[in-house]
């Protein structure tokens, strides 16, 4: 089993860290998923769902998702196979060549022995192929059959061992051609499974790095934008709260104004001030004095001497009469101002 690389488990970590915090993961996500399934908004929100997630994975993987993907099928490369498999064909075909050797006699004393053994080792080219050199298959049965054609031969004793010691020469020659090519081909493919292997851990150690990279860039900016978003959140927290005790403070004002004054209007608290009765007051007796002068209220009939005195004297108190006047109303509608502004401050209207 192949061990994760720290970035491939900090990859984990965080899509399990955003899960938890969407709430993917939760009961009642997946309750929601099972009712949706049961009504006729499958489609959108199946959809919903797909478009999340590949959002979260493009967040998280960036560019990177076309090499993870890579990665993926790299482990199963046709190529890779193929190496495997030949190497394993070419040390069974060594095993097998092994064993006829491992098997034959210090001394072949008979035409059957060797023919026994170049059949043999034919059946081992026959048996794999795809790495034997089938050229040397071709001598071998040249071989065989030369040696079994001087087999039904009629020579002498002394001959047929002769014969049967340079066959043998000749086939000790073609294992030992066969060793060797098989120790260059064993060679070439270890060399360039570990050239591959280098090349993959290479690509693993870059990708690695890059992702590392890539994740510590995105936990620092995540830091600065969790950072940012409590700061907004504190910031936010303590407006309301101010605006919260701005409106307490307010409404504890208008209500005090209200406990004070009650329903009663702004003419209505201007006229009740002591300053604006007395205004008032001066003002009406100015009146009834301007009234009492007047020689039209006369009981007696009045020469022309004293209709002029007493018109006179009318003009007076009228000028006094106007006088109290322009003092009651300017007391009054300061007074008026007063109490609009008060109630403005206390209750905002």
């Amino acid at each position: 089993m192949i061990e994760k690389s720290e970035a491939q488990l900090r990859q984990e970590e965080e899509v399990r860290r955003i899960k938890e915090e969407r709430g993917w993961d939760t009961k009642e996500y997946q309750k929601v998923l099972e009712k949706a399934s049961t009504s006729s908004k499958i489609p959108k929100i199946i959809g919903i769902v797909l478009i999340v997630i590949v959002g979260v994975v493009a967040v998280l993987m960036k560019d990177d998702v076309a090499n993870f993907v890579e990665s993926i099928f790299r482990s199963n490369e046709p190529e890779k196979i193929e190496q495997k498999d030949l190497q394993k064909q070419l040390s069974s075909f060594n095993e097998c060549l092994k064993d006829i050797k491992a098997s034959e006699t210090n001394e072949l004393g008979s035409y059957e022995d060797l023919i026994l053994k170049y059949e043999k080792t034919i059946s081992c080219y026959n048996s794999y192929s795809d790495v034997s050199n089938q050229s040397e298959k071709a001598t071998l049965e040249q071989e065989l059959e030369t040696v079994k054609m001087t087999a039904l031969q009629d020579n002498s004793e002394s001959e047929r061992q002769q014969m049967v010691s340079e066959s043998n020469m000749k086939y000790q020659e073609v294992i030992a051609k066969i060793d060797i090519e098989y120790q260059e081909k064993l060679a070439k493919i270890e060399a360039e499974s570990r050239a591959r292997k280098e090349r993959i851990e290479a690509e693993a150690a870059k990708y690695d790095a890059e992702t590392k990279s890539w994740l510590d860039d995105y936990d620092k900016k995540y830091a600065e934008q969790s950072a940012q978003y409590e700061r907004e959140r504190a910031e936010r927290e303590a407006r309301e709260e101010t605006l919260k005790r701005q409106e307490e403070a307010k409404k504890e004002k208008c209500d005090n104004y209200k406990a004070q004054y009650g329903d009663k209007t702004a003419d209505e608290l201007a006229s009740a001030e002591n300053d604006v009765v007395i205004a008032k007051s001066m003002w009406n007796s100015a009146l009834k004095k301007v009234r009492d002068c007047s020689p039209a209220n006369s009981n007696r009939v009045l020469t022309q001497s004293q209709r002029d005195a007493c018109n006179n004297l009318r003009n007076q108190e009228l000028q006094t009469a106007n006088y109290y006047e322009s003092n009651y109303y300017s007391s009054f509608q300061q007074k008026k101002r007063y109490y609009e502004d008060l109630k403005i401050k206390a209750c905002g209207y």
